[in-house]
């Protein structure tokens, strides 16, 4: 895959620098939010992706997300 450069080289170095500074970013917010306000946003988090993804399962031709 890397050796026949089957991949978009520069979309993977943005994602992989602003995946970075993401994750610094969060690690310091949520290491401020109290645990209840955490437990909250992990179950949004979960169903959102729940949702999407059994809309992809039901309707395998359509996109998950409209815009």
């Amino acid at each position: 895959f890397i050796k026949e450069g089957a991949y978009n080289r520069k979309g993977s170095l943005y994602m992989a620098i602003a995946g970075s500074v993401a994750v610094l970013i969060a690690a310091f917010i949520v290491k401020s939010l109290p645990v209840e306000t955490l437990r909250w946003v992990v179950i949004v988090v979960i169903c959102f992706t729940s949702v999407v993804m059994l809309r992809a399962a039901f309707h395998p031709g359509k996109s998950a997300i409209a815009a």
